[in-house]
């Protein structure tokens, strides 16, 4: 990949470990490896990354740490990362092997910048990277009662009581509501922080003496009961590279398309029907009933359960990645994140998300690093 007009490249070779991974955003994880390197046992990955680092040229050491991660470069026979710094000054960092480990939205734009995979096509319904986005829906009520207390300031999320009877309950019949997928209903609360939790009933002034005194009333008193559903893939929920925008290295922002379809519909009133049933069979002094999400919007904060753009799957027709993570078109790389699942179950995706990373780091330790090359065949 050729560097950008105006910026001069660099060639940096063996900057491993903290050198590599201090100059990396925040939000972008990149590993890189060049030759022959072995995962000692019982190694943890910090100190894996400890032993690969080795001494740079002056000064190599604070620019990598001062850069911001740009794009991989990848070749079926090679490749690597490729930084920059402010002034456009370029870092090529030459690996063996790439691993994409960034937030799942990052790793999709990183994928739709590389050049690896054909990206996704609504229309056409051809192409594999940016497909199946996938986000959760739900519905959510509070509860107002007064003389009791609930110290919410206390709360965490594995302090909720949940209940599974519309998720993985194989009794429940969805046929007749007409939906796929389920929900999980959860009470209690989640982070409710004394500035940030502010529950009162509606109808309540939004500022001034009467918010302050329904504030002050009802913020020990009241709970919430919520449920969190799964989303299906529509082909037209999706990302790709903006036509207009551009970031700071002059390469187009991603834009994400997404709404809630009439699959999402159907759950969400099931959903809220069933969190208001139970709310009011609790008796609370005054309740905010659930109600359904019918088009998706970025306010007010919901969740950071973002899923899909690089989905696993059995053949590089339908997927960007095969079972161990591994890119269908290059080998050499590897994408791990929540951006690899095809659709988005009612649970959050964290858990999953660890066990996929330890699978496909046994699969690179015990199988790519013996004998490089794809993993599943095509």
């Amino acid at each position: 990949m050729d560097s950008a007009p105006g910026r001069r490249r660099r060639r940096v070779r063996h900057v491993f470990g903290e050198h590599l991974l201090w100059g990396v955003d925040q939000d972008v994880g990149v590993l890189g490896f060049e030759g022959e390197v072995q995962i000692e046992p019982g190694e943890r990955v910090l100190e894996f990354a400890d032993r690969l680092a080795t001494t740079v040229a002056p000064g190599d050491a604070q620019r990598m740490q001062e850069r911001q991660f740009d794009r991989p470069v990848l070749g079926e026979q090679g490749g690597g990362v490729l930084a920059a710094r402010d002034g456009g000054e370029e870092f090529e960092q030459p690996a063996d092997i790439v691993l994409l480990c960034a937030y799942a939205i990052n790793n999709v734009h990183l994928m739709l910048l590389s050049g690896v995979g054909e990206p996704y096509d609504p229309v056409a319904q051809k192409g594999v990277i940016g497909k199946n986005y996938c986000y959760q829906t739900g519905a959510g009520a509070t509860l107002f009662f007064e003389g009791r207390h609930f110290n919410p300031f206390m709360s965490a999320g594995g302090s909720n009581a949940t209940i599974d009877d519309f998720n993985i309950n194989g009794d429940f019949d969805r046929g007749k509501h007409g939906f796929v997928g389920g929900y999980n209903v959860a009470g209690g609360f989640n982070t409710a922080l004394p500035i940030g939790y502010r529950p009162v009933p509606r109808g309540t002034p939004q500022w001034g003496k009467a918010w302050k005194a329904a504030t002050a009333k009802w913020y020990q008193t009241a709970m919430n009961i919520g449920a969190s559903g799964s989303v299906m893939a529509n082909r037209y929920n999706y990302y790709d590279l903006d036509p207009t925008y551009r970031n700071a290295f002059g390469q187009p922002l991603m834009r994400m398309t997404f709404d809630y379809k009439e699959n999402e519909h159907k759950i969400g009133q099931h959903a809220a029907q069933v969190i208001n049933d139970i709310a009011k069979s609790m008796n609370p002094t005054r309740l905010n009933e659930a109600t359904v999400r019918t088009r998706w919007t970025v306010v007010p904060y919901q969740s950071t359960h973002n899923t899909g753009g690089t989905i696993m799957g059995a053949n590089p027709r339908d997927s960007a990645l095969n079972k161990y993570l591994q890119s269908w078109d290059c080998h050499n790389l590897f994408v791990v994140g929540a951006n690899v699942f095809p659709h988005n179950a009612s649970y959050n995706p964290t858990g999953p998300v660890g066990a996929l990373a330890y699978w496909t780091a046994d699969a690179v330790k015990n199988r790519y690093f013996k004998d490089p090359g794809p993993l599943v065949p095509a």
